[in-house]
């Protein structure tokens, strides 16, 4: 496993999703492509992809988010891939995600947000893998992924 460097916390301002007052953490390898929030309060992660996201990056996520004192397995998480142009994964590595990387307890509720179809089947494939895969949904807008995880 690689260390990983992050950037210090500081407070999102509000955006047109209306998210307000998360403390950030984004890994700042060249290549990484996420950027995540704890909301504790309402117990959950928001994480935004954007770009080429690849095994790596996802993994570099996972490790951060493990080593975020303010995380716990036990959290809900949405994953908003709105602004990723393409999640390049093989079988394999999806596998690895799914059984050795996510950090997330099977009980956790998961939401991913995705912007096209060959999104949405790769956040199924993850559905599938994880052995309580009724806890992940996939939509098409923050808002439906908000009230299913009633937030």
């Amino acid at each position: 496993m690689r260390p990983l460097d992050t950037k210090p916390d500081e407070t999102d301002k509000r955006n047109s999703e209306g998210w307000s007052g998360f403390k950030t953490r984004s890994v700042i390898r060249p290549s990484s492509s996420a950027t995540y929030s704890i909301d504790l309060k309402n117990r959950f992660v928001l994480v935004k992809f954007k770009g080429r996201v690849t095994f790596h990056d996802i993994e570099d996520y996972a490790l951060t988010l493990r080593a975020d004192p303010r995380f716990s397995p036990s959290l809900s998480e949405i994953v908003d891939l709105r602004d990723a142009e393409e999640v390049e994964l093989s079988p394999e590595q999806a596998i690895n995600l799914a059984d050795r990387v996510d950090p997330f307890s099977l009980r956790s509720k998961r939401a991913f947000v995705a912007q096209s179809q060959a999104q949405s089947n790769a956040c199924h494939f993850h559905r599938i893998l994880r052995p309580e895969g009724n806890n992940i949904r996939v939509f098409f807008s923050i808002d439906e992924a908000q009230r299913w995880l009633g937030v």
